[in-house]
Protein backbone atom coordinates (compact mmCIF):
# COMPACT_ATOMS: atom_id res chain seq x y z
CA UNK A 1 0.00 0.00 0.00
CA UNK A 2 1.12 3.53 -0.74
CA UNK A 3 1.05 5.77 2.33
CA UNK A 4 -0.17 9.34 2.52
CA UNK A 5 0.75 11.67 5.38
CA UNK A 6 -1.44 14.75 5.92
CA UNK A 7 -0.13 17.50 8.21
CA UNK A 8 -2.88 19.86 9.32
CA UNK A 9 -2.75 23.21 11.12
CA UNK A 10 -6.07 24.59 12.41
CA UNK A 11 -6.03 28.32 13.18
CA UNK A 12 -8.41 31.14 14.03
CA UNK A 13 -8.94 33.01 10.77
CA UNK A 14 -8.70 36.48 12.27
CA UNK A 15 -5.52 35.95 14.30
CA UNK A 16 -3.70 32.96 12.82
CA UNK A 17 -3.41 31.46 16.33
CA UNK A 18 -3.46 27.65 16.46
CA UNK A 19 -6.59 26.03 17.91
CA UNK A 20 -5.88 23.12 20.28
CA UNK A 21 -8.24 20.30 21.23
CA UNK A 22 -10.33 20.16 18.05
CA UNK A 23 -11.11 16.95 16.16
CA UNK A 24 -10.30 17.02 12.42
CA UNK A 25 -11.59 14.49 9.90
CA UNK A 26 -10.06 14.16 6.43
CA UNK A 27 -12.15 13.00 3.47
CA UNK A 28 -11.50 12.01 -0.13
CA UNK A 29 -14.07 13.78 -2.30
CA UNK A 30 -15.79 11.56 -4.87
CA UNK A 31 -18.77 11.91 -7.18
CA UNK A 32 -21.15 9.71 -5.18
CA UNK A 33 -19.71 8.93 -1.75
CA UNK A 34 -16.84 10.65 0.02
CA UNK A 35 -14.36 8.35 1.77
CA UNK A 36 -13.22 9.00 5.35
CA UNK A 37 -9.41 8.98 5.36
CA UNK A 38 -8.97 9.39 9.12
CA UNK A 39 -9.23 11.75 12.04
CA UNK A 40 -7.04 13.31 14.72
CA UNK A 41 -7.11 15.80 17.61
CA UNK A 42 -5.18 19.04 17.29
CA UNK A 43 -2.33 19.48 19.75
CA UNK A 44 -1.54 22.55 21.87
CA UNK A 45 -0.33 24.40 18.75
CA UNK A 46 -3.37 23.47 16.62
CA UNK A 47 -1.51 20.79 14.65
CA UNK A 48 -2.71 17.30 13.74
CA UNK A 49 -1.50 14.49 11.51
CA UNK A 50 -3.48 11.88 9.61
CA UNK A 51 -1.99 8.91 7.79
CA UNK A 52 -3.89 6.89 5.20
CA UNK A 53 -3.25 4.30 2.53
CA UNK A 54 -4.37 3.98 -1.06
CA UNK A 55 -6.92 1.35 0.01
CA UNK A 56 -8.76 3.98 2.08
CA UNK A 57 -9.95 5.86 -1.01
CA UNK A 58 -9.10 4.00 -4.21
CA UNK A 59 -11.91 3.71 -6.76
CA UNK A 60 -11.32 2.78 -10.40
CA UNK A 61 -8.84 5.43 -11.50
CA UNK A 62 -8.08 7.11 -8.16
CA UNK A 63 -4.35 7.07 -7.49
CA UNK A 64 -4.23 10.02 -5.10
CA UNK A 65 -6.97 11.39 -2.83
CA UNK A 66 -8.83 14.69 -3.34
CA UNK A 67 -8.80 15.94 0.24
CA UNK A 68 -11.08 18.20 2.27
CA UNK A 69 -11.72 18.50 6.03
CA UNK A 70 -14.45 18.74 8.63
CA UNK A 71 -13.68 20.11 12.11
CA UNK A 72 -15.52 19.23 15.33
CA UNK A 73 -15.21 20.13 18.99
CA UNK A 74 -12.77 17.90 20.87
CA UNK A 75 -15.58 15.70 22.21
CA UNK A 76 -16.76 15.25 18.58
CA UNK A 77 -20.32 16.28 19.49
CA UNK A 78 -20.39 19.73 17.91
CA UNK A 79 -19.71 20.32 14.23
CA UNK A 80 -17.72 23.55 13.75
CA UNK A 81 -16.43 23.91 10.21
CA UNK A 82 -16.44 22.24 6.83
CA UNK A 83 -14.20 22.88 3.87
CA UNK A 84 -15.85 20.53 1.33
CA UNK A 85 -15.73 23.19 -1.38
CA UNK A 86 -12.03 23.80 -0.71
CA UNK A 87 -10.57 20.57 -2.03
CA UNK A 88 -6.91 19.90 -2.71
CA UNK A 89 -6.98 17.63 -5.74
CA UNK A 90 -4.56 14.72 -6.20
CA UNK A 91 -2.53 15.27 -3.05
CA UNK A 92 1.07 14.11 -2.89
CA UNK A 93 2.29 11.52 -0.41
CA UNK A 94 3.16 14.24 2.10
CA UNK A 95 1.01 17.38 2.16
CA UNK A 96 0.51 20.25 4.59
CA UNK A 97 -2.81 22.01 5.03
CA UNK A 98 -3.94 25.08 6.96
CA UNK A 99 -7.60 25.28 7.99
CA UNK A 100 -8.73 28.80 8.88
CA UNK A 101 -11.87 28.95 11.03
CA UNK A 102 -13.64 32.29 11.63
CA UNK A 103 -14.30 33.27 15.26
CA UNK A 104 -18.07 33.18 14.78
CA UNK A 105 -17.85 29.43 14.06
CA UNK A 106 -15.87 28.88 17.27
CA UNK A 107 -18.13 30.58 19.80
CA UNK A 108 -19.84 28.25 22.21
CA UNK A 109 -17.49 25.31 21.74
CA UNK A 110 -18.00 24.58 25.42
CA UNK A 111 -21.48 24.98 26.87
CA UNK A 112 -20.28 27.01 29.84
CA UNK A 113 -17.26 29.29 29.98
CA UNK A 114 -15.02 28.20 32.81
CA UNK A 115 -12.32 29.92 34.82
CA UNK A 116 -10.40 27.75 37.25
CA UNK A 117 -8.13 29.14 39.98
CA UNK A 118 -5.78 26.71 41.66
CA UNK A 119 -2.41 26.40 43.34
CA UNK A 120 0.06 23.63 42.63
CA UNK A 121 1.27 21.68 45.66
CA UNK A 122 5.04 21.52 45.97
CA UNK A 123 5.53 17.81 46.49
CA UNK A 124 3.43 16.06 43.90
CA UNK A 125 2.35 18.90 41.59
CA UNK A 126 -1.35 18.29 42.26
CA UNK A 127 -3.91 21.08 41.88
CA UNK A 128 -5.17 22.24 45.26
CA UNK A 129 -7.53 25.03 46.38
CA UNK A 130 -5.52 28.23 46.87
CA UNK A 131 -4.68 29.57 50.30
CA UNK A 132 -3.68 33.10 51.26
CA UNK A 133 -0.16 33.80 49.98
CA UNK A 134 -0.13 31.01 47.36
CA UNK A 135 0.98 31.66 43.81
CA UNK A 136 -1.93 30.95 41.48
CA UNK A 137 -2.34 29.36 38.10
CA UNK A 138 -5.28 30.64 36.07
CA UNK A 139 -6.94 28.48 33.44
CA UNK A 140 -9.76 29.69 31.17
CA UNK A 141 -11.76 27.61 28.69
CA UNK A 142 -14.79 28.14 26.51
CA UNK A 143 -14.55 31.91 26.41
CA UNK A 144 -15.75 33.66 23.27
CA UNK A 145 -13.35 36.16 21.70
CA UNK A 146 -14.15 39.86 21.93
CA UNK A 147 -15.94 41.19 18.92
CA UNK A 148 -14.06 43.77 16.90
CA UNK A 149 -15.58 47.23 16.68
Amino acid sequence: MIGFHLKILVVADETGVGLPGLFVKAFDRDLLFDDLLGGALTDIEGQAQIACDEGDFKELFDRRPDVYFKVYSGDRKRFLHQARDVVRWNVRHQESFTIRIPFDELTGINDEPAVDLFAVSEGDGQRVPPAIGDSLMVSAAGLAPMSRR
